[in-house]
């Protein structure tokens, strides 16, 4: 009996991921309803919140989950170069949810999240490689560098994936390069 709920809970949470992703490519988190999600999802109000307690509860899931996927694939990367290449493999890996959530209708602070996670690999690369610089210096440089790399991404999501994560990645380290190369 528990194997058949595991299986029901698993799928409700699913069809309220989806329900909450096709509204959203129509409009934002804030005009989401509890029950605009359950009518799509053909799912009763209490269903939903015994898993979420609001849209947003939702959002953040779908994000938090997103999320530990790219951390876990940052990890195992070696520097700074393997690590773009590995924020841009698993965004091209969940196109589709990166679409809506980097949409005009999605959470825009949520790149700024999954920039921020390379901060210290970046940011120990660079101390290595320039030992006469700043602190202050080193972390204004990451923020230039983490600004340009998430317009770039953004732009590459927004235009339909037209470069494969290694073109993205490559044109965001060659650019990061001539950054780095005037200041170091």
């Amino acid at each position: 009996m528990g194997r058949k709920n595991d299986r029901r809970v698993k799928y409700t949470k699913m069809v309220l991921k989806q329900s909450l992703l096709q509204l959203m490519q129509k409009q934002s988190i804030q005009k989401i309803t509890v029950t605009d999600i359950c009518k799509n999802a053909d799912i009763n109000r209490n269903t939903f919140y015994s898993h979420y307690s609001s849209p947003e509860d939702l959002l953040n899931t779908i994000e938090s989950e997103l999320f530990k996927k790219i951390r876990l694939s940052l990890d195992t990367s070696n520097d700074a170069r393997t690590a773009t290449l590995e924020i841009c493999q698993s965004i091209w890996n969940n196109q589709e949810l990166c679409k809506i959530i980097f949409s005009e209708n999605g959470d825009r602070k949520f790149m700024k999240r999954v920039t921020t996670i390379a901060h210290d690999k970046f940011i120990a690369e660079w101390k290595v490689m320039s030992k006469h610089h700043s602190n202050d210096l080193l972390e204004k440089t990451y923020i230039f560098t983490e600004n340009g790399t998430t317009a770039i991404i953004q732009n590459w999501i927004m235009n339909g994936f037209i470069e494969s994560p290694e073109e993205i990645a490559a044109f965001i380290d060659e650019i990061n390069k001539v950054v780095l190369d005037t200041l170091f």
